[in-house]
């Protein structure tokens, strides 16, 4: 039978060498090892690169931990570059799963799927900027477009299509999208009175009434458990994803 083992350490206090050592001594030789990275950093300064040796098969952080700019994103887009060869899991990235599928009940209707391509900007509603950054990274990967410059990408025909990040909601969530074609303006909103239900609807040429989709969005106990035990490499939509966010962040 399949077994494994999770062990916490608490590590303030410690220098990333001692940690590091604590750490290593134990492991279980040539017993994969999966680093669940849960402080709000992951700076060179930390115990964080001390962790990765032979053993460490998968590593698992949350993007959208600590300060609610770019930095803990940038770093892992850095990091990414740098250890290529590990299973890279971001819970901010999992946690979008949802807002992924509700992007797909806006064209819903065949008739619709040529809007996907006049597309002209993207707005996203949260508190951080990972989830907007993912969120994006993720349409444009479906949509084969590329970051050009900061908050800027440019479809398959050179178009530019702006992003934009609206700071609001709960945090580690998406409170809402909004994807403006030449014609309309599709849109989806977490309810004012139920967190747990998106309001979904579309205005201009191709208006529709609003419509409401459940919205679970899964704990983080239940995320860091699917991350730590799934097999396989780095998702590569998010790996597409993640190398774009370097372009959308430093232009």
């Amino acid at each position: 039978a399949r077994q494994s083992s999770f062990i916490e350490l608490g590590v303030a206090g410690m220098t990333p060498g001692e940690a590091c050592e604590l750490a290593t001594s134990l492991a279980a030789p040539d017993v994969p090892t999966v680093l669940c990275w849960s402080a709000d950093s992951l700076a060179e300064d930390t115990a964080f690169r001390c962790f990765l040796n032979a053993s460490v098969a998968t590593v698992v952080v949350d993007s959208s931990l600590g300060a609610n700019d770019t930095t803990t994103l940038a770093k892992l887009a850095e990091f990414y570059e740098e250890y290529h060869n590990v299973a890279l899991r971001d819970l901010a990235w999992m946690r979008l799963h949802h807002w992924q599928d509700i992007v797909a009940h806006f064209f819903d209707d065949p008739g619709l799927r040529k809007e996907l391509f006049s597309i002209r900007k993207v707005r996203i509603g949260s508190v951080a900027d990972a989830e907007a950054l993912d969120l994006g990274g993720w349409l444009a990967s479906r949509l084969g477009w590329n970051a050009t410059a900061h908050d800027r990408f440019a479809d398959r025909n050179g178009r530019p299509i702006e992003l934009e990040h609206q700071r609001s909601g709960q945090p580690r969530r998406v409170s809402s999208i909004a994807l403006t074609t030449e014609t309309s303006v599709y849109r989806g909103d977490v309810d004012a009175s139920d967190p747990t239900v998106v309001g979904v609807w579309a205005e201009g040429e191709n208006a529709h009434e609003r419509r409401f989709i459940p919205l679970q969005p899964p704990d983080t106990a239940s995320l860091v458990e699917r991350a730590a035990l799934e097999g396989g490499g780095t998702d590569e939509i998010f790996e597409t994803a993640l190398r774009m966010v370097r372009t959308l962040i430093e232009g």
